[in-house]
């Protein structure tokens, strides 16, 4: 869906790898977390 980047790259002989949310991602991540908190208001 784009909402994660990943990034590979060698350092010291290992592979490493890295993720992050892009800017979708988090605006996603925002909208899911507001709605549960819409959700769980009334509890």
């Amino acid at each position: 869906a784009g909402y994660v980047k990943v990034g590979k790259a060698t350092i010291a002989s290992r592979q490493r790898t890295s993720l992050s949310l892009t800017k979708a991602g988090r605006a996603a991540f925002a909208a899911h977390v507001a709605e549960l908190r819409r959700i769980t208001e009334g509890l």
